[in-house]
């Protein structure tokens, strides 16, 4: 009798359910090849071994004269070993399908057992398939561990995927990869490096990611006081969507939503920065995505709070910290507290804005990120501040400046040098305070930060009131008073009406 062995493959896959593209992911091989296996009579036994063993059959079934077949014996084991591997092959095409944007809104810990576990059955496969699967592990990994605040783990997993993705050619994976490494690199302060990256991936690479590089080019130059080409690279990234991506609550639609806030803010257009928090937020609600909406809902409380709003800066606040899977988020989790503390400061709730600024301060530290350090040694230096103890305060407010310094932020070194002068002053230090207002109205001018230059402007009255210089003061009060009218900075109104009522005095015509 003639034997065929490919029969037999074909008898073997028909009896598991499986098609021929199921079955070749599940042998670690191509379609065309089963196929071309199918209808040969004869088999390389090292192709024959991986089919065995893949399927869970007895070599020598494949070598059985027609008209022979097992024992039931034989039969029962067989169809055991087929049931699993067919759930094990059903499972892995789950996931790989889930593995995306659903796994990362998973508690990071939870995720990551998850992925690890799934890694792990990919690198037992053969096939592109399967090393395809283990790129996508890999950078969920990282996304997980970033989230976690451990770099350098995440940085390992992305090296990894990288390396696969060159070895099989996979440009839609090496692109991932590449943004991954930018990504990294801004979070742990190499921000040069992280600019060539982000530069590289918006320049050349394909729409999913160009949009993403434009955004990371937009946060760099936001931070660097560059707030003109900031705002053209979120244009470019708007124009590189497709018209359903921006129709969409997409992830891309979020990402620049959200950069827009921060540019906002920094513009010092608190009205527009609500607007723009808000309309962030209601995208990410659509997208059941907790952890970015708490991001979301710290702009918005940030807008809230300049205006003086700071119970609604709670409420909104409150509402995010809720979720209990927010608060492995480091980043994010520490980002909120430091404006929580800030708004808890403002309303004499000490012991709670102790609490929020302590809970910034070790998420700051466990990271290591200078984001996160500066806005943590802020919030501290706020707080303490508040509560008159001047030394606390300057440590802090110091601890900010040097962060901004150290990566040539122009506008975040203001805002803390501006925090500042009150301390300055309080402590006798007048010179000193003098030259800090001096650097920050420069920065704020330069960088068109107009909100510093209202906050810059009042601390100069109050500069020049501590030295005696009455008709200076008042001078000064006034273009803070104007910038800050126009700004809708009501915290900062009501500060200029309590120490020089003059000012509105002028502004109703009612004599002095």
């Amino acid at each position: 009798m003639e034997l065929h062995v490919g029969k037999r493959i074909a008898q073997v896959r028909q009896e598991m359910g499986l098609d021929q593209a199921e079955f070749a992911r599940l042998v670690g091989m191509s379609q065309g090849r089963i196929s071309q296996l199918e209808n040969s009579p004869w088999v390389h036994l090292k192709t024959l071994q991986r089919i065995a063993e893949r399927t869970g059959r007895d070599l020598s079934f494949f070598f059985l004269p027609p008209g022979e077949e097992e024992t039931p014996q034989q039969r029962a084991v067989r169809e055991e070993r087929e049931r699993f591997q067919r759930e094990v092959a059903s499972f892995l095409a789950f996931l790989q399908d889930l593995l995306g944007e659903w796994v990362l809104r998973l508690p990071p810990h939870r995720g990551i057992h998850l992925v690890e576990r799934l890694l792990t059955l990919a690198q037992r496969q053969e096939g592109d398939w399967a090393r395809q699967l283990q790129v996508k592990s890999l950078l969920a990994l990282a996304d997980l561990r970033e989230a976690l605040g451990e770099y350098t783990s995440a940085r390992t997993s992305v090296e990894q995927a990288l390396a696969l993705a060159e070895q099989m050619g996979d440009e839609s994976a090496r692109w991932a990869c590449l943004y991954k490494q930018a990504v990294l690199d801004y979070r742990t302060g190499d921000f040069p490096r992280a600019a060539e990256g982000f530069r590289e991936v918006a320049e050349k690479g394909p729409w999913p990611w160009r949009w993403r590089g434009f955004v990371g080019l937009s946060a760099l130059a936001e931070q660097e006081g560059r707030l003109r080409e900031a705002q053209e690279a979120l244009e470019h990234a708007w124009a590189s969507l497709p018209p359903e991506e921006r129709r969409s609550p997409s992830l891309a639609r979020l990402y620049i939503e959200s950069s827009r806030v921060n540019l906002a803010l920094a513009e010092g257009d608190l009205l527009r920065a609500e607007a723009l928090a808000r309309s962030a937020l209601h995208t990410a609600e659509q997208r059941g995505d907790a952890a970015a909406a708490l991001e979301e809902r710290t702009n918005l409380a940030l807008a809230l709070l300049e205006q003086g709003q700071e119970e609604a800066a709670e409420e909104v606040l409150s509402q995010g910290l809720a979720a209990p899977e927010v608060a492995q988020d480091r980043r994010r989790w520490a980002l909120a507290q430091s404006v929580l503390a800030r708004s808890l400061a403002r309303r004499q709730r000490f012991p709670e804005a102790e609490a929020a600024a302590q809970e910034a301060l070790e998420g700051a530290e466990e990271l290591k990120e200078p984001v996160v350090q500066f806005y943590a040694h802020w919030a501290a230096g706020e707080v303490e501040r508040e509560r008159r103890r001047w030394h606390r305060a300057y440590h802090h407010l110091q601890r900010a400046v040097e962060v901004a310094q150290r990566h040539r932020w122009p506008l975040y070194e203001a805002r803390a040098s501006l925090e500042m002068v009150p301390v300055l002053l309080e402590l006798g230090e007048g010179e000193e305070a003098r030259q800090r207002l001096e650097v920050a109205q420069r920065s704020a001018e330069a960088g068109g930060a107009r909100s510093l230059e209202a906050l810059a402007w009042a601390l100069w009255a109050q500069w020049h009131r501590h030295q005696g210089q009455e008709e200076q003061a008042l001078a000064a009060a006034r273009q803070a008073w104007e910038k800050a009218k126009t700004l809708a900075l009501a915290p900062l109104q009501e500060w200029l009406e309590e120490h020089y009522p003059h000012i509105l005095q002028a502004e109703k015509g009612e004599p002095r």
